[in-house]
């Protein structure tokens, strides 16, 4: 086996561990249409819930613990009383609740119990917190608290009633005007963030929110990584990202962030142009059918041009999606910049 096909391996059964179990046929399927030697593989792997260090790390309990049952309205979780159930995961749980303190709704995030002894998981969980509560900018999510009550840790944060733009791209592409607005306010989201020291890295359109009245809220910085910025120069004083690590997205990474590489605010700009080709095309630029596909075009294809879209707009997204980062934006103010421009 090729170092190349253990790493979709390890990547993929990370990702299919992220999915509860019942979820994980459906998933696996999707990744893995037309490689029936890959889905035989990650079947096994899944199958024999193996316990080598550092690759299968998911015990029967973990497994058992995940399809526990949510917390019933009407829990204390500290001052929060739990209302409803928003979503859940592998890692953690979100609950729409109600501040008792302060008589307000929040978003009630908190990590699985089966993660709690997972210090990888667990210092995810905190740097999301770290790194979004040390940004305050109207379009980036508010953190309200982070604490640890009933053995388990959690973040408050404001409840955003709207839909994720992933939902709102299942009915086709969006008008010029509203894509410009939405990606105006994820730009200005970056911006805030770059300028504060912060890689988001993992843009993408389940992550980007949208209120009934327009407003736009960028979620998740549970990736997010601190670098020392320096605006005004050519780019970051040192990538953030360690060699060899690949977190993020498939479909919506960059080149350099799919192989492992160290990358920078680059990347978030890459990502950037990703979501905004799907704005206005209605597609993803690289719609492969599974994992594989979709790699081997990302690595390996430009992101197409489209001819029914202003062509200043069209020429912002090729800059973004270059497949070389030096031939990018570097900060998201010059993007934002740009795109402020087009009418």
């Amino acid at each position: 086996m090729t170092p190349e096909r253990w790493q979709l391996i390890d990547r993929l059964y990370h990702a299919a561990l992220d999915h509860a179990p019942e979820e994980r046929p459906r998933f696996l399927a999707r990744m893995c249409a037309e490689d029936s030697d890959l889905l035989r593989e990650l079947e096994s792997l899944l199958a024999s819930n193996a316990s080598a260090v550092g690759f299968l790390d998911e015990s029967a309990l973990e497994t058992e613990a995940r399809a526990a049952r949510p917390l019933a309205p009407g829990t204390r979780v500290g001052r929060y009383e739990v209302i409803s159930l928003i979503d859940s995961g592998a890692m953690s749980v979100v609950y729409l609740a109600c501040d008792l303190q302060l008589g307000r709704r929040v978003a009630l995030k908190m990590l699985q119990p089966e993660s709690m002894s997972d210090e990888r998981r667990r210092a995810r969980f905190v740097r999301e917190a770290r790194a979004a509560s040390a940004l305050d900018h109207p379009n980036i999510i508010t953190i309200y608290e982070v604490g640890e009550a009933e053995g388990t840790l959690f973040i408050a944060t404001e409840f955003v009633e709207g839909v994720a733009l992933r939902e709102r791209l299942e009915a086709g592409k969006l008008e010029i005007p509203e894509a410009l607005s939405i990606a105006r306010q994820v730009g200005a989201a970056l911006d805030a963030a770059h300028r504060a020291g912060i890689v988001h890295r993992d843009i993408k359109p389940e992550n980007i929110m949208l209120r009934p009245d327009g407003f736009v809220k960028v979620l998740d910085f549970g990736l997010a990584r601190r670098f020392q910025p320096r605006p005004g120069t050519e780019a970051p004083s040192r990538r953030i990202t360690r060699t060899g690590e690949v977190l993020g997205t498939p479909r919506y990474m960059a080149p350099e962030q799919a192989r492992g590489l160290s990358v920078d605010t680059r990347a978030d700009v890459f990502s950037f142009g990703l979501v905004l080709f799907e704005m206005v095309s209605g597609r993803p630029a690289f719609p492969g059918k599974n994992y594989a596909r979709v790699l081997r075009a990302l690595l390996n294809e430009r992101v197409p041009s489209l001819d029914d879209i202003p062509p200043a707009l069209n020429a912002l997204i090729q800059r973004c999606t270059e497949p070389e980062p030096e031939r990018r934006y570097v900060w998201a103010r010059e993007m934002l910049d740009d795109l402020l421009k087009i009418r």
